[in-house]
């Protein structure tokens, strides 16, 4: 069996990520056509990179199996904010007009944002530290791959002096 490597997202891990994501979440149940598959996890991702502070992936026989995203409160946004923003509103866009004859699938993806941000006004705990991405790949669940990956995050959270 070979080794899982754990270090922090490249932007070369993003095709695996999205494959995860898609197995995880089963996007492809939701959005029907290549093009705009490819476009709603591509935006997926961004969104998550945009909202991220900190950020490792699980590798395995050089192909991503496993993801964790947290923003960290007082922690300096990721790099790429820029690009990722270009490529967010790009693949929005393409989305939108790709996906019209699906647009109750698209209606509902972009009711998220507005609903989550909802929700998070009206918590009355202190919103400080949070995942904003967490999957493992089918294959390799059962291996204690997100454990590590969580484990990596509470780590990085004590590290800062965050006790709750």
């Amino acid at each position: 069996m070979s080794e899982i490597i754990y270090r922090p997202y490249q932007d070369s891990d993003a095709g695996d990520i999205k494959q995860i994501v898609n197995e995880a979440f089963y996007i492809h149940r939701y959005v029907k056509g290549r093009l705009v598959l490819d476009s709603a996890l591509e935006l997926y991702l961004r969104e998550r990179l945009l909202a991220s502070t900190w950020t490792r992936v699980a590798v395995k026989d050089s192909r991503v199996v496993g993801v964790i995203m947290g923003q960290v409160d007082g922690e300096p946004t990721l790099g790429g904010r820029v690009k990722n923003g270009l490529l967010s509103w790009g693949h929005m866009l393409r989305a939108g007009i790709l996906g019209l004859p699906q647009w109750k699938s698209m209606r509902q993806y972009f009711a998220f944002g507005p609903i989550y941000r909802n929700l998070r006004k009206k918590t009355r705990a202190a919103l400080t530290d949070e995942l904003t991405l967490f999957a493992v790949a089918s294959t390799t669940r059962g291996l204690g791959v997100g454990k590590r990956l969580y484990a990596d995050y509470l780590e990085h959270l004590d590290n800062l002096g965050r006790t709750d």
